[in-house]
Formats: C-alpha cells, structure tokens, sequence
C-alpha cells in the first residue's frame, strides 16, 4: 500500500464512518481513543509516520506539520456543537429547548453576562451533574 493509498483509505472510507455517528453518540475520551487507536496504529506507518509519535503531531494541522487526521473526541465535540447551534439558529423545537436550558442555567448561576463567555472557576457553585465538579460523580451514581 502506498501513502496516497492510506490516505485515499482514511479520508473515504475510515473517516465518513467514524464522523457520521459521533452527531449521536456521547463516547468518552477513553472510548474515542479505544475506537480510532488500531486503524489509526495500522495506517500511520504507511502514511510515513512512526507508530509512537506524539499524537499532537499526528492529529496537528498540516500547516506545522503534523497529518491533519481527525480525532474522534474532538470530531465529536465539534459535530455536538455544530448541531446546537444549528437547531438554535433555526428556532425548531430542539433549539428552543436548548435556549431555555441555557436561560436557566445562567438563571441559576446568577450572572448577568453569559456564562460560556466566563470563567468556571469564578462560580462558587455549580450544579450537582457538572463536570466541573470534583469528586462528584453523575446524576445516576449520586441517585444509586
């Protein structure tokens, strides 16, 4: 297999079947690695790459010379994202719903400025499911 061989193979067949579910899944990081890690340790030696360079240099941008390749976790976040905005921008029933719990949210923290534009660290509080929270585990772990 040559490298435009592997790259023919990543961009049309790996790729598409990788990005078109992450719009409704939620996986994990550990998980996105755990998905992408063996085709992506068979394909970087025919690309030219060494199996155990740093993963900031294979997924970088082709401008500082890493690959360009799509990693799972932020093509998730990315599509995730992509979607809110999309449903927010058309006002359908998804998006109204999104805008609401944005309201309440922002509601509850008790700042005046939108919250995405803040820092997280300057709340005192936050929500029992948040990420953010140390040592606090999901909403189901806190219920069991």
């Amino acid at each position: 297999m040559t490298r435009l061989d592997a790259y023919l193979i990543y961009q049309i067949n790996y790729k598409p079947a990788l990005t078109y579910p992450l719009h409704h899944t939620l996986f994990t990081d550990s998980q996105c690695n755990s998905i992408q890690s063996s085709i992506i340790n068979a394909i970087l030696p025919k690309m030219g790459f060494n199996r155990h360079m740093p993963r900031a240099a294979i997924f970088g941008p082709t401008l500082y010379g890493g690959s360009g390749l799509a990693e799972a976790k932020v093509e998730q976040a990315v599509s995730l994202i992509t979607d809110m905005i999309t449903d927010i921008q058309r006002s359908n029933l998804v998006g109204k719903q999104f805008v609401f719990l944005i309201a309440n949210y922002q509601r509850y923290l008790g700042t005046l400025l939108p919250f995405f534009s803040r820092n997280p660290n300057d709340f005192s509080y936050k929500p029992a499911n948040s990420f953010a929270v140390e040592g606090v585990g999901t909403v189901s772990d806190q219920l069991n």
